[in-house]
């Protein structure tokens, strides 16, 4: 750094920004702008003057394009360094031959640290190093603040040069989405992954970046909604449909199993989260624990959960879930989730697929290869529809019976969100309902639409989203609407009707 100017800092990983001491300073006319731009995008390399000149000024060149280009190297040398002396080159803009080179360290510029980091995981990945190659792409995204130049020089050739720093940007993203997945660390590099999607709609390997960092944690519904989004864009703008790569991270999405949030633990502390992190929900958690111990003894027990999106309910459900693991439980999640990248039926698939999973390899071999394996046998290859009222009859005799057998095995916890639940779940209730005989033992499910013994609603109640299981649960639940009137479920078994989105209702027993 030479004596003359102080410390500098610079920045062209978002908008074009320039720090002398501490204090911002304005790079100048709009094409001294377009000089600098490309001079930080080609630090470390020669640009010859011709190359500059077609860069800014295109097909219009002024006669005097050197003389203006010598002024701005000038200004933007006395910028860097105002006590230099005339006609000096200074510390960091150098003419060599016909050419100009910017050269500068990591401390100044923001590009030269960036790739100095992404260097530094590659060669943390080489040694097998993943927690240091995380480290260093997670410094290095930070860095990015938006597009290279924040459009600087938009419409004129020198964009090229600097919007090319923006694909090794998506180039670090995807790599350190692949890493933080596999190591389990998807929030880490999330942040940087929803720039990069923002800022390039079409690339479809950073689209699927963010679907894969999404799904990893926890976030399905949104990691299907970026899917659709995303091929509802290429549709409409392009009139292409997704690729391989956006089509098999949309798969890889809807074959996850229902995913809890990661509850991170300070260091030196062990176990899992306790009631005390729920602030204000001892009450519903103490009604919530007493209705699995009483399926725990050997009855059926059923509960509800109530409130409006964002008032704490699956945060409930999970430390219900985690006193359940703790009493030795399994624990079956069958998640909504939002949006026609949804196949039909899916929370059924998702409880049915963990349910046989819990089961001796040759009991499950069993169902699998009857009519409830041809839910889990479909996927999302084909457009499936629902089935027809006498087939779903069926399947729901037989997921009872799958839970029956699995809870003989073992007390389970069965939770439910269905985006379907206005026709479907009032069935499932009042089969699990009446599955287990009075007096029979064998049989210890905690399904999830509602009990005697309900929780109070959690503020901002006015729709409720079912928990857990009862002991008499009537042959036809009633649905409960707004101000407390109830109405019989509508619809026919075997009718079809247009899909909505989840939004949880009542069910009352």
């Amino acid at each position: 750094m030479a004596s003359s100017g102080g410390h500098l800092r610079l920045q062209v990983l978002g908008p074009l920004r320039i720090w002398r001491d501490g204090v911002e300073l304005d790079p100048g006319p709009r094409q001294q702008s377009y000089l600098l731009a490309v001079l930080l995008a080609r630090a470390g390399r020669p640009v010859s003057t011709s190359e500059l000149v077609d860069l800014i000024w295109a097909e219009d060149v002024p006669a005097s394009a050197v003389n203006i280009l010598q002024k701005y190297v000038g200004a933007l040398r006395r910028l860097f360094e105002p006590l230099l002396p005339v006609r000096e080159a200074g510390s960091f803009l150098h003419r060599r031959g016909n050419a100009y080179l910017f050269t500068v360290g990591s401390a100044t510029l923001d590009l030269v640290t960036f790739r100095e980091r992404v260097d530094a995981a590659g060669t943390a990945r080489t040694r097998h190093d993943h927690e240091a190659a995380l480290d260093h792409f997670v410094a290095a995204l930070g860095l990015w603040h938006g597009s290279a130049g924040d459009g600087i020089a938009e419409g004129t050739i020198a964009a090229t040069v600097v919007a090319a720093l923006d694909n090794e940007f998506y180039d670090a993203c995807i790599a350190a989405a692949e890493l933080a997945v596999s190591t389990g660390r998807p929030e880490r590099v999330l942040a940087a992954l929803q720039l990069a999607a923002s800022m390039a709609p079409f690339n479809e390997r950073v689209q699927a970046g963010l679907i894969g960092v999404l799904g990893a944690a926890g976030r399905q519904a949104e990691a299907l909604s970026v899917f659709r989004q995303a091929r509802d864009r290429l549709a409409e703008e392009l009139g292409i449909d997704p690729g391989p790569v956006l089509e098999d991270a949309q798969r890889r999405i809807l074959a996850q199993p229902r995913a809890l949030p990661l509850v991170r633990k300070p260091d030196g502390e062990t176990g899992r989260p306790t009631a005390a992190t729920l602030i204000g929900r001892t009450e519903e958690l103490a009604t919530l624990r007493r209705i699995v111990e009483r399926a725990l003894a050997g009855d059926t027990a059923i509960g509800v959960v109530e409130g409006e999106p964002g008032a704490g309910k699956t945060r409930l459900l999970e430390e219900t879930a985690a006193v359940a693991g703790r009493l030795g439980a399994l624990t079956v999640w069958g998640s909504c989730l939002e949006g026609d990248g949804t196949p039909a039926m899916w929370p059924w698939e998702q409880a049915l697929g963990q349910v046989v999973r819990s089961l001796p390899a040759a009991a499950g071999e069993q169902w699998l290869t009857g009519e409830l394996g041809s839910l889990l046998a479909a996927r999302d290859d084909a457009p499936r529809e629902l089935p027809d009222g006498n087939a779903q009859f069926r399947l729901f005799e037989q997921f009872v019976a799958l839970v029956g057998q699995a809870s003989e095995r073992q007390p389970t916890l069965l939770i439910l969100e269905p985006p379907m639940g206005r026709r479907h779940l009032p069935a499932v209730v009042a089969a699990l309902g009446g599955a287990a005989a009075p007096g029979h033992r064998g049989h210890r499910r905690v399904a999830r639409p509602r009990t005697h013994a309900q929780p109070k609603p959690l503020p901002g109640a006015g729709r409720c989203q079912p928990v857990a299981r009862s002991p008499e649960v009537p042959a036809r639940p009633a649905r409960c609407g707004r101000g407390g009137r109830t109405h019989p479920p509508r619809g026919r078994p075997g009718t079809r009707r247009r899909r909505r989105p989840c939004h949880p209702r009542p069910y009352l027993g």
